[in-house]
């Protein structure tokens, strides 16, 4: 049994060729280890935009671990953030909160 991301190729190739050898799988339970998560943010630059992030982060409970931002000619700003998260829930919710501040036009996780 191999287990892969949804956005894997080698997961995209068996579900189109054998999708019947594919199944659903999802992990839970409680995790012991943390993880680092990299976000990335973009908003319409204004005051205290990274004032919002950070209180937000703090609000979290989730550790800043490196962070990243910058301004085009646009005024859009683009975060890049490195948080250490104990889960996939906190991770989900933490993003969900960023999405809440006002400028905020993308936030998603990077997967390298």
């Amino acid at each position: 049994m191999s287990v892969h991301r949804k956005d894997c190729t080698n997961f995209k190739h068996l579900s189109e060729v054998e999708p019947n050898r594919v199944i659903e799988v999802n992990w839970t339970g409680e995790h012991t280890s943390s993880f680092i998560a990299d976000i990335q943010i973009q908003a319409v630059d204004r005051t205290g935009l990274l004032a919002d992030i950070t209180n937000t982060i703090v609000n979290s409970k989730v550790s800043v671990k490196a962070i990243n931002a910058r301004t085009n000619r646009k005024n859009t700003a683009t975060i890049q953030l490195s948080l250490e998260v104990l889960n996939t829930e906190q991770l989900e919710k933490i993003m969900r909160e960023f999405r809440k501040l006002t400028g905020v036009i993308d936030v998603y996780r990077n997967r390298n």
